[in-house]
């Protein structure tokens, strides 16, 4: 049985209450998708400390010294980009900027080159996400598979880690 809700109040009642009241689920394709040790498709205990994690990334210490540091120069460097009576697409320009400060923030990346790539295995994954769950090639799903097993690969040789 699955339930959809918009309201604010008992979304934040589940989310507090998640794995002690409720159990959340998602469809097997997105589970094989996001793996077992990911914040998603984390339970209990395991959930709450990668909450934590996530958390304590974001304290106020945090985002003075650092993340509004790397957020003030992604903002540089994408309106530097864009040039005078240019259209500027809001969705292009704020999915940019997100992924941006994501592969900056979790990767440590910043050069164009790496930014974009890692931004289309970020759009092949999310296109997966999306799809039906086919695991042939051609389709997005099967895209998503082999991007869910490259990212750690593609991830650990080639960047290092901020810490």
């Amino acid at each position: 049985m699955a339930v959809v809700s918009v309201d604010p109040v008992f979304n934040r009642f589940v989310m507090h209450n998640e794995g002690k009241l409720f159990k959340s689920s998602y469809p097997k394709s997105f589970r094989d998708l996001v793996g077992t040790n990911g914040v998603i498709t984390a339970q209990g205990d395991q959930h709450r400390k990668l909450h934590t994690i996530a958390s304590n990334m974001m304290r106020s210490d945090t985002l003075k010294t650092r993340f509004l540091m790397d957020i003030q120069q992604v903002l540089n460097q994408t309106f530097a980009d864009l040039h005078h009576n240019q259209t500027i697409l809001l969705q292009d320009v704020g999915r940019k900027l997100a992924i941006n400060l994501m592969v900056n923030q979790l990767l440590g990346v910043s050069s164009d080159n790496e930014v974009g790539e890692m931004a289309q295995l970020f759009s092949d994954f999310v296109d997966g996400c999306l799809s039906v769950p086919i695991n042939l090639p051609g389709f997005a799903y099967h895209t998503a598979m082999n991007v869910s097993l490259l990212l750690p690969h593609f991830t650990l040789t080639n960047y290092k880690l901020p810490t």
